[in-house]
Parts: structure tokens; C-alpha cells; sequence
């Protein structure tokens, strides 16, 4: 239920859409800011590489994974979304780790 109420804020052509929307994308900037600046501190992310690389990598994920979500909202009942999510996430995250070349295993 509370991920519907949260869907429909964001869905909403509300006046208030645009308010929602800036609050939300702060609140998910920083958020990211903090992940990547723990990550590259505690060295599971590469220092190497600028940390604004990092952000806008994630945040263009998270951004652009939003019609994937409403759709699979309005296709499954919660349980069967909650997995999916994780699962397409968990995807994410290991494609990110390990790249998309297709290894030999030996």
C-alpha cells in the first residue's frame, strides 16, 4: 500500500508534481552522494575513477528504471514485485561489478 501511495505521488499531474519531483531527486542525490563517498572511503569503489562518475551512473539507473517499475506495479501483486525488483537490481549491481563480457570458466 505504501508503495502505491509513493507510485501515485510521483504519477500524479498534480500541481504539486514538479515540488514532489525536486524533493524527491534531492533527497535521491543525496542519498547516492553518500553511498559513493562511504564507498570510495572504505575502498569498494575505485578511487580512480571521480565520484560524479559514480553518481550520475546511478542515479541515471535509478531515474531511467522507473518505467520498468510501473509496469511490472501493474502487472504483479506486491510479493511477486517485491522479488522482481530485488532481483532486477541484484542484476544491475553485478553487471555494474563484473561487466557484461562473457567469461570462460575453466
Amino acid at each position: 500500500h505504501e508503495s502505491a501511495l509513493i507510485q501515485r505521488a510521483f504519477l500524479d499531474s498534480g500541481p504539486q508534481r514538479i515540488k514532489v519531483h525536486t524533493i524527491g531527486a534531492s533527497i535521491q542525490r543525496a542519498f547516492v552522494v553518500d553511498l559513493v563517498t562511504a564507498g570510495i572511503a572504505n575502498k569498494s569503489l575505485r578511487d580512480d575513477i571521480e565520484p560524479e562518475v559514480y553518481i550520475y551512473l546511478i542515479q541515471t539507473i535509478l531515474t531511467t528504471s522507473q518505467p520498468y517499475m510501473s509496469n511490472l506495479l501493474s502487472m504483479h501483486n506486491v510479493a511477486v514485485l517485491q522479488d522482481d525488483f530485488f532481483i532486477f537490481f541484484d542484476q544491475i549491481v553485478t553487471t555494474l561489478d563484473q561487466g557484461m563480457r562473457y567469461r570462460i570458466r575453466r
